[in-house]
């Protein structure tokens, strides 16, 4: 059984989204119809990142959690 959370409509907030395991997971929650905040560090790896995913519903912001 799904998560309730994890249903078409909702969104979800990605750290680490414009490579590795974080896109994986942009991807995987994408899929299911979600919208996703892809939150990472590297301006050029999410334009990178977004670019690979047309007509998914994104929220890309550039920041640096770690400070």
């Amino acid at each position: 059984m799904s998560h309730p959370a994890l249903a078409s409509g909702h969104v979800a907030v990605v750290t680490g989204a414009a490579q590795g395991i974080g896109l994986a997971i942009v991807r995987a929650l994408a899929a299911r119809g979600l919208t996703v905040a892809m939150i990472d560090a590297p301006a050029r790896q999410m334009s990178a990142a977004v670019a690979t995913l047309p007509g998914v519903s994104l929220l890309p912001v550039v920041v640096d959690v770690a400070d």
